[in-house]
């Protein structure tokens, strides 16, 4: 596929503990059931998560196998030639400069989350810029912000979490 998706996994079990926890946390806090995202193009998965031996930024050739039960989300309008290369140019230079994933926010997020109306009202992020690196949504949301697509409108980035993806009027479910 030639233009880029976005990948939103539902909630499910995982067989590590704090994964499952974080999740079910994500899912209360967010009023959704989705817990993860990703930006998938030109075959490669992109994407901020926590694995065993790493965390951050990182590149998935292919898809793996629990994306069969994801939901896949396209732009209307696709991406022109050079937005899509400038994407993947960002996104790889994320992937080797080796951007960590940010447990800070996941943690401000899920108290900030339920009152981010007010935040973005009176324009502060609390803990915005102050520490570095993503969690998913927000590594998903400031890619494509880098190429002058806002998903999400008027929206902080910082207080995206994968559900908002389905909000977005940009965006559209594919089968």
């Amino acid at each position: 596929m030639k233009d880029a998706l976005i990948i939103l996994w539902p909630y499910r079990k995982s067989e590590k503990w704090y994964r499952t926890m974080v999740s079910k946390l994500i899912c209360f806090f967010t009023n959704s059931s989705y817990t993860h995202a990703a930006v998938y193009v030109d075959g490669i998965m992109y994407e901020s998560q926590v694995m065993n031996k790493s965390n951050g930024a990182m590149r998935t050739v292919g898809l793996p196998y629990q994306a069969r039960n994801c939901r896949f989300l396209k732009l209307i309008e696709p991406l022109s030639e050079k937005k899509r290369e400038l994407l993947v140019y960002n996104l790889e230079r994320k992937v080797l400069s080796r951007v960590p994933y940010n447990f800070m926010k996941i943690a401000v997020l899920m108290f900030v989350y339920p009152t981010k109306r007010f935040w973005n009202w009176i324009g502060w992020v609390p803990f915005g810029n102050e520490v570095y690196g993503y969690v998913c949504s927000t590594f998903v949301d400031t890619a494509f912000k880098e190429i002058g697509v806002d998903l999400l409108g008027n929206n902080s980035e910082e207080y995206t979490s994968p559900g908002d993806f389905m909000s977005s009027y940009l965006l559209e479910t594919i089968t």
